[in-house]
């Protein structure tokens, strides 16, 4: 087999495996079966009413033609008066009814056509009588088929039975008519149901495929991109929302990933390039530079990478959605022990007895720490930590007495690796990360942070936590 021919031949395996060809399937087998059953059904139906139709025929017949006999009527008069009396009623139809009165033993006293139908010998011999599966009587005389209904009367002390025959020709033939229909109709309807399905399956799987071809060209370069969205308000309407809004998710955070990336090597680079150049100025001037010196130099850097990586392992953790801890915190000792820790300036610390929250403790300690260090890196003289009970809530206040931050600028602190315009050196600005993680340590535990002005002309960083029942 050529190799064109293979590509066809697994094209076409490929439509049949296709949604729309499993589904027309599907659907034409169903009508077909639904179909098939249906035409059974009617013909069965048609089938047994017309019989029933007959078997009333002859037995109306039956009972008119005892009735006359039990008033003294000759057998020919009572014969003829029933069939009168029928045809002026309206029970007689296009199929004729034979009619006749056997003796006991079954020889003709006086028959009106019965003897002289299709198929039925002078001597009435060869005549049987079976039933179909219903119930209902059926004497097949030669090839013909025909209902029966009889009755007994005496008479004049002999035994005589009426007996009604009609042929069942008509009903085979309406019955034949059914099905040569339905196998003329069956097909067309299954193949009218199967263009149908096709279609209206190829109109609404369109849009789906072009929302994978367009998903199909999306990289990490064009995550800008946006599939359409069909105006049908339906569930691959939905799906398209859906995947858009999956698509500018993907979109922010593969932005917030080159940013972060961009941010953090930058900002690591500084300590790094520190380090390098307290090393190398030792080595080249090993009589001006002292032991002492370049280790404690070496060792602030160090620790500046280390705040760094640990903010970054935090917000990591957190961003994994993992759950806070939870242990009671102190409110006061966790103060106390984290202002102990900067020595760059003096921190009062003003916090009311008894508050606690629940949460992680290293986690608001990194708070803390974060709030103190970026005061202190702000302030000219003093910073305060303060905290108070209010309406359920622990109030956590950091002030400082530094420039203070301008209201247009409040919002974007809490950014990672934001920078304000007024403060882009290192010893001014830190390294952007500290208010990030607040902002998510703080929102992680359920509670909120937010910039105003100090009273000592500052900053204030005010934290509102829950409190702990």
């Amino acid at each position: 087999m050529s190799s064109s021919s293979s590509r066809t031949v697994l094209a076409r395996l490929g439509v049949l495996r296709s949604v729309r060809a499993r589904t027309t399937l599907v659907a034409t087998a169903v009508v077909a079966v639904v179909l098939v059953a249906a035409v059974a059904g009617l013909a069965s139906v048609v089938e047994r009413t017309l019989t029933r139709q007959l078997q009333a025929k002859g037995a109306a017949l039956v009972d008119a033609v005892i009735d006359r006999l039990q008033a003294g009527t000759s057998p020919p008069e009572a014969l003829e008066g029933a069939l009168q009396s029928t045809r002026s009623s309206g029970t007689a139809g296009e199929v004729p009814t034979y009619v006749a009165i056997l003796d006991r033993e079954g020889h003709p006293v006086f028959g009106s056509g019965f003897f002289t139908m299709p198929g039925m010998m002078e001597d009435g011999e060869g005549v049987t009588t079976t039933g179909p599966p219903w119930g209902e009587p059926v004497v097949r005389v030669g090839s013909s088929d025909l209902t029966v209904a009889q009755g007994s009367i005496e008479v004049d002390g002999e035994l005589l039975l009426a007996v009604a025959a009609s042929p069942l020709a008509e009903v085979v033939r309406s019955v034949e008519a059914i099905i040569r229909t339905s196998m003329v109709g069956v097909p067309l309807l299954v193949v009218l149901v199967g263009a149908v399905t096709w279609t209206a399956m190829g109109r609404t799987l369109r849009p789906i495929e072009r929302i994978r071809t367009e998903v199909e060209k999306l990289s990490s370069r064009t995550l800008d991109r946006r599939v359409p969205v069909p105006g049908t308000d339906d569930e691959v309407a939905r799906l398209a929302d859906t995947m858009n809004g999956m698509l500018a998710r993907l979109e922010a955070a593969s932005a917030r990933q080159r940013e972060f990336v961009s941010d953090a090597s930058h900002e690591l680079r500084g300590p790094v390039a520190s380090i390098r150049a307290e090393l190398e100025v030792a080595l080249a001037h090993p009589a001006a530079s002292s032991l002492q010196d370049v280790a404690t130099g070496v060792l602030n850097e160090t620790g500046r990478i280390e705040r760094i990586v640990e903010d970054l392992l935090l917000l990591a953790r957190i961003d994994e959605g993992a759950a806070p801890a939870s242990e009671t915190v102190d409110v006061d000792r966790l103060a106390r022990q984290v202002a102990a820790l900067v020595g760059d300036v003096s921190v009062d610390v003003n916090v009311a007895d008894g508050l606690l929250v629940t949460g992680s403790e290293s986690e608001l300690a990194s708070v803390l720490r974060n709030l103190l260090h970026n005061a202190a890196r702000h302030a000219v003289s003093s910073v305060v930590v303060a905290a108070a009970a209010r309406d359920g809530t622990v109030v956590i206040t950091v002030d400082d007495d530094g420039p203070g931050i301008p209201p247009a600028e409040r919002q974007r602190v809490f950014q990672r690796f934001a920078r304000l315009e007024h403060a882009r050196s290192r010893a001014d600005g830190g390294v952007g990360l500290g208010l990030a993680v607040v902002d998510r340590v703080v929102r992680h535990h359920n509670g909120s942070v937010e910039v105003t002005d100090s009273p000592a002309a500052g900053a204030r960083f005010q934290v509102i936590l829950p409190r702990a029942q």
